[in-house]
């Protein structure tokens, strides 16, 4: 996966609040952090940006990749 081949920005991946909290443990659990942003494909995208992360996604089935 993108962790294993170092190309996972600060180990960390974005989501929203709306999130399903089994997701958000699992992530966890594996220590990736996530960042979690108001509803909407936008948000999800600006905080990536903001940050560079790698990788972002929504409820929506919506998986943002940069």
């Amino acid at each position: 996966g993108l962790r294993a081949a170092g190309q996972l920005k600060d180990d960390t991946v974005v989501a929203t609040v709306m999130s399903n909290l089994g997701f958000v443990n699992a992530m966890r659990a594996a220590g990736v952090a996530v960042r979690q942003t108001a509803v909407g494909d936008r948000y999800v995208l600006e905080e990536m940006n903001a940050h560079h992360y790698s990788l972002g996604g929504e409820q929506s089935g919506h998986v943002i990749m940069r």
